[in-house]
């Protein structure tokens, strides 16, 4: 009966040891609380960050089409003054705009 005794609180000294200490849990619960926040906020972060790329690229592209577009009135303008009588020289009738489009 005491070599019961002695195993039964052997086995209860180590279960004691194993089991996490309450003020560690409530810890490193707390601290993957702040995680999970910081993970959402990151989240909300590149989300937003996502939704500027896309932004920007559409006015590039906005930028860009005018830019084109001036130019494009320039060489005209440019061509007509330079040929009083609407004939364009070389260009004939059409100026290329890019992406295969032709300006008629």
């Amino acid at each position: 009966m005491n070599y019961s005794l002695k195993n039964k609180a052997d086995k209860l000294t180590t279960d004691l040891q194993e089991t996490p200490d309450p003020i560690e849990l409530v810890q490193m619960r707390a601290r993957y609380e702040e995680l999970e926040k910081h993970n959402e906020t990151l989240k909300a972060e590149l989300e937003k960050a996502s939704q500027d790329k896309e932004d920007l690229k559409e006015t590039h592209k906005i930028t860009w089409s005018r830019f084109k577009h001036s130019s494009i009135k320039r060489q005209l303008k440019h061509r007509e003054l330079k040929s009083p009588s609407g004939n364009f020289g070389n260009l004939g009738t059409s100026v290329y705009l890019g992406y295969g489009v032709f300006l008629v």
